[in-house]
């Protein structure tokens, strides 16, 4: 590999960092704090409440401090016990007027798993963690919906192995198909020990 192409180690923004022109600031207000609140302040936009949803596992499980997230990885966090996690997130209501609540559908497709140190995939579609958080928000009222309280939400926990036994073909999976195959729905203070136990007890039958 062409050592000038390697990748680019990832690092951690403050915010404070100014857009500028060859060293000198554009304005003293343009700086990445004013980016990230122009492009990521919808926070019920499917894409970023997915990130978020990111964001609250990786808080739960201790895998935010000096460490950003990363993109394009085959799995979305790895915990401090180097446990890889599968982050997906659905919700009852979205940003956009709606006839009927949606819902709430989640994907556990199989992909080629991409490694960014060497450019190359896997040689075949793998769901490539340890265990699945599925993320619903499941607040119903628009006008007290805030995707930042995390009492708003549950979460669903389930080892990969079961999608692999029992759905592995499967695309996407609803909130009864979850429950049917074992998911354990707790609340945002239990992800921690419940993605523990859970693998635990997989590793164990």
């Amino acid at each position: 590999m062409n050592e000038s192409l390697r990748r680019i180690p990832p690092g951690r923004l403050t915010g404070d960092e100014p857009l500028h022109s060859g060293g000198n600031p554009i304005r003293s207000e343009d700086t990445v704090l004013n980016f990230w609140q122009w492009s990521a302040s919808n926070l019920i936009d499917n894409t970023q409440r997915g990130a978020l949803a990111e964001y609250i596992v990786a808080l739960a499980i201790g895998s935010v401090d000096d460490t950003r997230r990363p993109e394009w990885a085959s799995y979305d966090i790895k915990t401090p016990a180097d446990i890889k996690v599968e982050v997906k997130s659905s919700a009852y209501i979205q940003n956009w007027a709606q006839k009927k609540a949606s819902t709430p559908r989640f994907s556990i497709r199989q992909a080629f798993a991409w490694n960014p140190d060497t450019s190359t995939h896997s040689d075949e579609k793998i769901r490539d963690s340890d265990i699945y958080v599925f993320c619903l928000h499941k607040h119903r009222d628009k006008e007290t919906l805030d995707p930042l309280d995390v009492s708003q939400w549950d979460f669903y926990i389930l080892p990969t192995a079961a999608l692999e036994r029992e759905a592995k073909e499967q695309k996407t999976i609803g909130l009864a198909s979850l429950e049917r195959l074992g998911a354990r729905k707790v609340s945002f203070g239990q992800i921690h020990d419940t993605i523990r136990d859970l693998l635990t007890v997989s590793k164990t039958s």
